[in-house]
């Protein structure tokens, strides 16, 4: 190659070079003027994320369909809860106490095995436990010397038997020994139990209290039958169950667990007329039915979910979210305004049928939905934000704001 034709090559290749950096520059200027636009324009950009967030997670009519579904189930749960825990007086025409003696009947009736025998001293044959309606632990009638077990207070608030908890116990042992436990009066408040047997007539009826016995032999007289006669066990179990079941919803109610462990028969019947056992349950059954419901309603919303990306599938779930608080305002903010309104106009009893497990459930729900969808709406704003930062890097077909910046 001759020196002129080098020399040209070097300027040919210069003045490439110097193109490719005046291009560069070019390249260069307008990215800072992109970006220069970007940062004066990211108030509009956030507010347009924002909108394009909400629209993007906006209910359509598929997602109408699912709210009217979860609210229907929410306000039929409330409807049927309250109609099994209706307060209603005990006797044959409290239709849930007659279901249950029946239901009694049809499982004491496989376990009864026919044998006529004799009740003895801490004793109850099979037979009778079997065949008899109520407890030795509902005797009011005194055989003899009023121990005065009841004075001030309805007897299921001074025997222990009537404890949903302590019953289990206490209360099957009296079943199995034709006994009665009740909380002894006395200046100290300690929970002494006392015990008395229970007599019965020739026809295992009319039940009396009688004289003072041991409650230490009545609990050793009842877990000695698990050696040879854990039938009996089983069928005092069981009548033991229902008849707490048949009092719950009576206007007397049941004590909550363990009150008259702290309080005196007046003070725990007292307490009742607030709060029962009853209401627990309630509380309980109807909290988890709401959970169940909620639980159904999300999963199935989400199955219909048409995309697998993780970003979109998060917009989704925030649409879930909102499902779920719209039903349960509506069903439990409706609950609540009809029994307000029936309060108000002289029915104060009604506040105890109020939903408070969809009440309680829906304000949890609300304060953990609103911190997971501030969190997903976040990701949301800052991820767009990024890449339309980024810019040549983001696909433009992704993106609704790229060509307003660029």
């Amino acid at each position: 190659m001759s020196t002129i034709d080098e020399l040209l090559a070097r300027k040919n290749a210069t003045v490439k070079s110097l193109d490719n950096t005046i291009s560069s520059f070019d390249d260069k200027q307008k990215e800072i003027k992109r970006l220069q636009s970007i940062a004066i324009n990211t108030t509009n950009i956030l507010n347009d994320l924002d909108e394009e967030f909400s629209k993007r997670t906006s209910l359509n009519r598929q997602d109408i369909a699912f709210l009217f579904t979860a609210t229907a189930l929410q306000c039929i749960r409330i409807y049927v809860i309250n109609a099994l825990t209706k307060v209603e007086p005990a006797g044959a025409e409290n239709k849930k106490e007659d279901l249950l003696h029946k239901l009694q009947d049809r499982l004491l009736g496989k376990l009864n095995d026919g044998v006529d025998t004799t009740p003895d001293v801490y004793y109850a044959p099979l037979m009778q436990i079997c065949t008899t309606r109520g407890v030795p632990y509902d005797a009011t009638r005194f055989k003899g010397i009023n121990h005065g077990f009841f004075k001030e207070a309805n007897h299921r608030f001074a025997t222990f038997g009537h404890d949903p908890i302590i019953g289990l116990v206490l209360g099957t042992s009296n079943i199995l020994t034709n006994t009665i436990t009740c909380r002894a009066k006395g200046p100290l408040p300690l929970p002494i139990p006392i015990t008395c047997h229970v007599e019965y007539d020739a026809n295992l009826k009319n039940p009396c209290i009688g004289d003072i016995c041991s409650t230490i032999e009545t609990l050793k007289a009842a877990s000695s039958r698990l050696d040879n006669d854990a039938t009996s066990i089983v069928a005092a179990l069981i009548k033991q169950v229902i008849h707490i079941g048949t009092d719950l919803y009576t206007p007397c109610g049941i004590q909550i667990p363990g009150a008259n462990l702290i309080l005196n028969n007046r003070y725990a019947e007292e307490l009742t007329k607030y709060i029962s056992a009853g209401d627990i349950i309630k509380f309980g059954m109807s909290y988890q039915i709401y959970n169940l419901i909620n639980i159904l309603i999300s999963s199935v919303h989400m199955l219909t979910c048409p995309s697998t990306d993780h970003r979109e599938r998060e917009l989704y779930h925030v649409k879930t979210m909102k499902i779920l608080e719209y039903s349960n305002i509506i069903a439990t903010g409706s609950d609540v305004i009809i029994h307000a309104v029936r309060a108000y106009f002289g029915n104060a009893k009604v506040l105890k049928e109020i939903d408070f497990a969809g009440l309680i459930g829906t304000i949890i729900m609300l304060f953990r939905n609103e911190t997971i969808k501030r969190k997903i709406k976040r990701e949301f704003i800052l991820g767009e934000y990024e890449r339309i930062v980024l810019g040549d890097s983001y696909n433009p077909t992704e993106s609704y704001l790229l060509d307003s910046y660029k």
